[in-house]
């Protein structure tokens, strides 16, 4: 617990990673709140090349191209974008945190939503990979610590994570002592999939409230997804 009670989010760098295809409000809101919960010192947003667990309909250049106007509206944050997967060829999460870490005099930090948790088994080099760095678990409402129960509940048979003082946990892995914690996040939660159906369906009109104007543009004049202008 002492060592719980030493630990800041303050000088973390918060690795926010995901295929962005296409990046919504959702991806907005939930990286402006790292800012105040945990209260991360910047974001490095980190569009995946190609995501081992899911299928990317668009090319990289595109939906790191999307995504740098969803970064640019939040300039008044220390965020960065990162083009990492693809220049260092990087698949898997312990990949990219080896690579980050070689790099970086802040601590790390690489935040996941509640769904990831919940199929962490399923990743390259589990459990090892926990103890590569500390852990956001983005909770969006009205999710709770009640809906992922049951994996804290395995992980913690697992042997590697321990509770410790309300939303926050330790883990032990490859020897490394690292904490994780889940955050409330205001972020709505909205699907990639619904905004490609509605423009395949020539319904772009309906993401309107789902992406920012400069996405819907790029989107648009790109004529990704089927959209049309």
């Amino acid at each position: 617990m002492s060592a719980a009670r030493r630990f800041t989010w303050e000088e973390h760098l918060a690795v926010f990673g995901g295929s962005f295809d296409p990046p919504h409000l959702g991806h907005f809101e939930a990286i402006q709140g790292l800012f105040t919960a945990p209260g991360v010192e910047c974001v490095m947003i980190v569009p995946s090349a190609t995501p081992p667990l899911k299928q990317t309909l668009t090319p990289f250049e595109h939906r790191f191209a999307m995504t740098k106007c969803l970064a640019e509206s939040l300039s008044k944050f220390p965020i960065e974008m990162s083009a990492i997967e693809r220049d260092e060829k990087v698949k898997f999460t312990w990949q990219l945190l080896k690579v980050l870490s070689q790099d970086s005099e802040q601590p790390l930090a690489f935040v996941i939503g509640a769904d990831q948790f919940s199929q962490l088994e399923q990743w390259d080099r589990f459990p090892d990979v926990m103890g590569l760095c500390d852990w956001i678990v983005l909770l969006r409402k009205p999710q709770t610590l009640f809906d992922v129960g049951q994996s804290i509940q395995k992980y913690s048979q697992q042997g590697w994570l321990k509770p410790l003082q309300g939303n926050r946990f330790q883990i032990q892995s490859s020897g490394k002592t690292r904490i994780l914690e889940f955050i409330e996040t205001p972020a709505k939660n909205i699907s990639s999939t619904e905004i490609r159906q509605n423009y395949s369906l020539g319904k772009g009109a309906q993401n309107a409230a789902l992406v920012s104007a400069s996405v819907q543009q790029y989107i648009e004049r790109n004529k990704l997804y089927g959209a049309s202008v």
